[in-house]
């Protein structure tokens, strides 16, 4: 889901573009996605499974990518 979000609105950039006359089902869950009290989505709707299949895509194509770095001691003679 960071991916999605990321791709929704980051760094006051909007890059998720949803076409809404061929993906209307993906347009609806995004905008009807209901959650839980814990955060959790609301399965009720029968909307989390649109969702889910979309942010699997975009996950694939747009991974987060964490950086990592290490620190070495070097030693001055």
């Amino acid at each position: 889901m960071l991916s999605t979000n990321r791709m929704i609105h980051a760094d006051g950039v909007q890059r998720l573009k949803v076409n809404p006359d061929t993906c209307p089902g993906f347009v609806e869950a995004l905008e009807k996605q209901a959650y839980d009290k814990n955060g959790e989505p609301d399965k009720t709707s029968g909307l989390d499974h649109v969702v889910d299949a979309g942010t699997y895509f975009i996950a694939y194509k747009f991974p987060v990518v964490h950086r990592r770095t290490t620190v070495s001691p070097i030693s001055i003679r």
